[in-house]
C-alpha cells in the first residue's frame, strides 16, 4: 500500500540553532546520512563555514563542526560526495580570499589540508558536483566582467590541470549551476538571460554557449538537474514580481511507441544536441513543424529532415503527429 503524503508526516527540526546567524546551507547524502553545510555566525565575530551529520530519522548528529578556521568571513558553502567522503567548496570574503576545497569524513570531520581553487578575491559563487571520477567545481571571477570558470579535483585531492574558463566576453555572466549526465557536465548561469555551455568529462567545450531562456525580463538565480533522460533548468524571473520558471531542454533518445527516432549523420545519437541537421525517422512524407523556444513556427518540411546550418544555436522544438521533440543546436 503506497504511502500518500499528508500534513501529518512532514516534520520540521533544527539542524542548527547556535546563537547569531546561521545561514546559506547546503545539503548532500552518502555513508547512511545527509551533512549539512552552512555559514556560521555564532561567536558574533567570524562566518565560518560549518558541518553536520543528520540521520534519515531527523537525528542531528553534531553541533556543527568548523571545516576551516584559517580566514573570517566564509560564504556560499556547497557540498558533494564521492562515494567515500565529501568535498566542500566556498567563498572567502576575507584573507586569503577566493574559493577553497576541503574533505570531510564521515564522521563530519574536515580532513587534509584546505585546498585553494581560485585566490582571485572577485571569485565568488561556487557550485559542486562529482562525476563518477573526480569532482568538478565552477565559480563565477570578474576581471573586465564576470565571468564562469571551473577547475577538477580529484577524490585524493590533487588539482587536475589549469583552471578552465567557460565563459569569456563583454558579458557579465553570474550566478553559475552546475550538472553532469554521466557523459557530459552541463553549466548554466544568468547574463540577464538564462544560457547553457556543455563541457565534456575533461572540461572541452562542447560547441558554443546556447540560450535557454530569451524572454525580455530580467532572469536570475538559475539551477540545473539531470534527471530521468533530461535537464531541467530552472530560475527566477521577473515579470510582474520574481516567480519561478523552468525548463526541460535536453532529453536522450526520442524513440517512443511509434519508433520515432533521431539520426543523421552530424548528430550524436545519445543526445538530442545536434550540429546542423536532423533526420527523423519514419517521418518521410509527414509534415514536420520546428518552432523557437518562445514557440514561433520557424520552419516546416516534409521529408523528415530539417537543415538546420543556417539557425543559430539555441533550443528548438519538433512537432510530428502531435508529438513534440526537444533539441539543442550547439553551434
Amino acid at each position: 500500500m503506497g504511502l500518500t503524503p499528508s500534513c501529518d508526516i512532514i516534520q520540521t527540526f533544527v539542524v542548527s540553532n547556535a546563537t547569531n546567524i546561521q545561514e546559506l546551507p547546503d545539503v548532500c547524502y552518502g555513508l547512511g546520512n545527509y551533512v549539512v553545510v552552512w555559514t556560521d555566525l555564532r561567536d558574533g565575530t567570524n562566518r565560518l563555514i560549518r558541518a553536520a551529520r543528520v540521520t534519515p530519522q531527523w537525528g542531528v548528529l553534531d553541533t556543527g563542526h568548523v571545516v576551516c578556521s584559517n580566514s573570517n568571513y566564509q560564504i556560499t558553502p556547497v557540498i558533494a560526495f564521492d562515494g567515500t567522503r565529501y568535498l566542500t567548496a566556498w567563498q572567502d570574503l576575507a584573507y586569503p580570499f577566493g574559493i577553497r576545497c576541503r574533505f570531510l569524513g564521515g564522521d563530519g570531520l574536515p580532513q587534509d589540508s584546505v585546498i585553494p581553487i581560485s585566490s582571485a578575491s572577485s571569485a565568488a559563487n561556487p557550485r559542486i558536483c562529482f562525476d563518477g571520477v573526480n569532482y568538478f567545481v565552477v565559480w563565477q571571477e570578474y576581471t573586465t566582467t564576470n565571468h564562469i570558470m571551473g577547475r577538477f579535483i580529484s577524490p585524493g585531492g590533487s588539482l587536475i590541470g589549469d583552471a578552465i574558463t567557460i565563459t569569456s566576453g563583454p558579458e557579465n555572466h553570474v550566478s553559475p549551476a552546475l550538472c553532469h549526465d554521466g557523459n557530459r557536465f552541463l553549466v548554466t548561469w544568468s547574463e540577464m538571460q538564462i544560457f547553457g555551455q556543455f563541457l565534456s568529462g575533461t572540461g572541452a567545450l562542447i560547441g558554443p554557449a546556447f540560450q535557454i531562456s530569451n524572454a525580455v525580463y530580467e532572469h536570475v538565480d538559475p539551477d540545473v538537474f539531470f534527471g530521468s533522460d533530461r535537464f531541467l533548468a530552472v530560475w527566477s524571473e521577473f515579470r510582474t514580481d520574481y516567480d519561478i520558471y523552468g525548463n526541460l531542454d535536453v532529453q536522450v533518445g526520442l524513440e517512443d511507441s511509434n519508433c520515432i527516432a533521431i539520426a543523421g549523420e552530424e548528430f550524436d545519437l545519445d543526445r538530442t544536441v545536434f550540429v546542423s541537421r536532423i533526420e527523423i525517422i519514419g517521418a518521410g512524407g509527414k509534415r514536420v513543424s520546428i518552432f523557437d523556444i518562445l514557440g514561433k513556427k520557424i520552419a516546416e518540411t516534409t521529408n523528415g529532415v530539417w537543415e538546420a546550418g543556417s539557425f543559430p544555436p539555441g533550443v528548438y522544438f519538433l512537432s510530428v503527429n502531435g508529438q513534440v521533440m526537444r533539441a539543442v543546436k550547439v553551434r
